[in-house]
């Protein structure tokens, strides 16, 4: 290994704090992919899902039940290596506690929860 590609190792965002990280589309963070293994920007892509569903519900019901559609909805960031297009990890709602996914080669997960500690 050059030493060009070890600065670039020695470099690159932890797949584990990619939640942590302020993202900004014309800077992404580095990351070391682990099925190209490639150090490579990863593509964001914010999922939201339930909303309209309960949105839709909650117009039928009545408004009381409106509450439905912010706490009952969730959302996540999927985070893709820019080389190989291979999910590498998701950030899930804060709102249900659920914290970071990373994904590796042959189905491997390894879950990072969110700290409510100091």
């Amino acid at each position: 290994m050059g030493q060009t590609a070890l600065n670039a190792e020695l470099l690159a965002t932890p797949l584990q704090m990619l939640g942590n990280v302020q993202f900004d589309p014309s800077s992404p963070p580095k990351v070391k992919c682990p099925f190209c293994r490639q150090v490579t920007t990863v593509e964001r892509e914010e999922v939201r899902k339930g909303t309209e569903l309960w949105r839709n519900l909650c117009c039928i019901l009545s408004a009381p039940f409106c509450f439905c559609s912010y706490v009952y909805c969730w959302d996540y960031v999927d985070f893709f290596c820019a080389d190989c297009h291979s999910k590498v990890a998701c950030q899930e709602s804060e709102r249900t506690g659920s914290g970071l996914v990373v994904y590796g080669p042959g189905g491997q997960t390894q879950r990072y929860h969110w700290s409510t500690t100091a």
